[in-house]
């Protein structure tokens, strides 16, 4: 018993303090007292037991506030699904600690599946979250300005809120099936006025090149291509819903009606506060989906929504882009497609599915919405086949649809806006240069221990106020980026020495002093950013 003990203490050998335990299997309970001592308060430790039985001995046995029982089978997993997405976030989910308590996963393998499948799918997902928030900070923050600057020239997706109430939506994504849904597009194009059409950034050319006009489009993506491909149409008679970080140019330089959505940054605005946040899920498609469902659409029809690699391709021939790659068949996995056979896709479109897959879910434990799939790529929990051709002919639809974008645009004085933001950063970096100048003083040990004491407390009010001030969403790339690596730079207390090193004010001091640094040096960043993005809008 010892040595089984022994094995999984020695794969806590770094713990950290504020690091996440997973063990699959309580056994008998034997390791838990030797778990206390090599962990602090500040670790939750969540132990997995997927046999009923002895999860209902041990449950009322274990009293410690950071050690959890859960019961969890591949059947059973919404409390272990509710505890990964409360406890792993962005700023810690490397940090965690996976362990096959005494070869448990024998005994239960396909529960210890699904355990690992979805520990997994949240380290990946958040490992995807950190690596874009990182790359597109500097241009999602520019975007984000140039979109505060034509807010006056657009509506809220909120003002069409229930509008197409009942009627269907059709979202086209660019997947492969595309091309075979783009031809009953066509051949049943006469049916197309009672239903709205969803474009996104792919999609809108193969539509307009075959003669069809959608209802709206749907931009969300930073980067330049977005622009590249809409730049052509950027005159047409078809609303653009936008958001905080979609790419500057698009949206300063489209002709059309606009429409804001928010993933949430400027609800710090005036007037912007109760804006509905759209869900994100990683591509445009969840997005499209979820206004659809805000605009009132129901059944939601997909077309070219492949999440795989369908008919050995990455993208429809009609939406395909010159720097588009093949797929990657050596990282290819494999997933069940829409007749129940296997088919080839990799983690990120899989990742899209099981998002679209959750979202899809609360909708349907919500609301009376329904999902019918036309695509011909991956199984979509929660949907249902069907060829889209039986759908256009059936004429079972009988709502005429109502456009959107041509209500009242948003009130709002941009400079008011600018002013507050520069205002915030300029108010964070005094506070910086006097928690600076205090752990300074404690370095040097200037004053009394109980006057040094009382200084830490004030840096540590310092750092709560920034962490949770909404309006570090104004530069929400940058600031999750600085969480994230000074937490990992600075703060990797070993958890068997927390209480000595939390309670020395000297090893606080210079991490705090460090941390200050970091901080302003970003913030610097931020506001020059800022500065040059205004001047350059103000002189075009």
């Amino acid at each position: 018993m010892e040595e089984k003990v022994d094995k999984l203490l020695a794969e806590l050998d770094d713990l950290k303090f504020d690091s996440l335990i997973f063990i699959f299997g309580i056994g008998e309970g034997e390791y838990i007292e030797e778990l206390k001592k090599v962990t602090c308060e500040r670790n939750k430790i969540f132990i997995i037991e997927p046999n009923k039985g002895i999860y209902k001995k041990y449950s009322k046995v274990i009293k410690d506030t950071n050690i959890t029982l859960v019961h969890f089978t591949k059947n059973n997993s919404d409390e272990f699904e509710r505890i990964l997405s409360e406890e792993v976030h962005y700023r810690n989910f490397i940090n965690l600690y996976v362990h096959d308590y005494n070869n448990y996963s024998k005994a239960y393998p396909s529960d210890y599946d699904a355990f690992i499948n979805f520990v997994d799918d949240t380290y990946y997902r958040l490992a995807v979250f950190m690596s874009t928030s990182t790359e597109f900070k500097k241009i999602s923050l520019e975007n984000l300005i140039s979109v505060i600057n034509v807010l006056k020239e657009s509506t809220p997706i909120d003002d069409y809120f229930m509008s197409n109430k009942g009627v269907p939506a059709i979202i086209v994504s660019a997947g492969p099936s595309l091309d075979k849904n783009i031809e009953n597009l066509v051949k049943f194009k006469d049916k197309l006025n009672k239903f709205f059409i969803v474009a996104g950034n792919r999609t809108l050319k193969p539509l307009i090149e075959n003669g069809i006009k959608p209802d709206l489009i749907v931009s969300i993506d930073p980067q330049e291509i977005t622009y590249t491909m809409l730049k052509k149409y950027k005159d047409i008679d078809v609303p653009l819903m936008f958001c905080e970080q979609s790419n500057k140019k698009l949206v300063r330089e489209y002709n059309g009606s606009k429409v804001y959505t928010t993933q949430g940054v400027l609800k710090n605005i005036e007037k912007l506060e109760n804006i509905r946040t759209f869900f994100v899920g990683g591509s445009v498609a969840h997005s499209s989906v979820d206004t659809a469902i805000l605009l009132g659409c129901n059944p939601i029809i997909f077309v070219g929504q492949d999440f795989a690699y369908t008919f050995g391709k990455h993208h429809s021939l009609n939406s395909s882009l010159d720097t588009d790659k093949n797929y990657n068949e050596k990282t290819a996995i494999e997933t069940e497609d829409v007749f129940g056979n296997s088919i080839l896709t990799d983690n990120l479109l899989l990742m899209y599915k099981k998002n679209m897959e959750f979202y899809i879910k609360s909708c349907l434990s919500e609301m009376n919405s329904k999902f019918i799939n036309c695509s011909y790529g991956a199984k979509i929990e929660g949907t249902i086949h069907k060829e889209l051709e039986d759908i256009l002919k059936s004429n079972k639809f009988k709502i005429i649809k109502s456009s959107i974008g041509n209500k009242e645009p948003i009130k709002i004085d941009e400079k008011i806006v600018f002013k507050d933001i520069i205002e915030y950063i300029d108010s964070v970096l005094i506070k910086c240069e006097e928690a600076i100048i205090s752990c300074e003083t404690i370095l040097q040990r200037k004053e009394s221990f109980e006057k040094a004491v009382e200084m830490l407390g004030e840096i540590l009010e310092i750092v709560d106020d920034f962490v949770k001030s909404p309006k570090n969403l104004y530069f929400k790339g940058y600031f999750e980026t600085f969480l994230f690596d000074i937490k990992e730079k600075y703060f990797r207390m070993p958890a068997v020495k927390y209480n000595e090193l939390s309670a020395d004010i000297i090893y606080q001091s210079d991490v705090f002093k460090k941390y200050f640094s970091e901080l302003r040096k970003m913030l610097i960043e931020v506001k020059n950013l800022y500065t040059k993005t205004i001047e350059e809008i103000n002189t075009k």
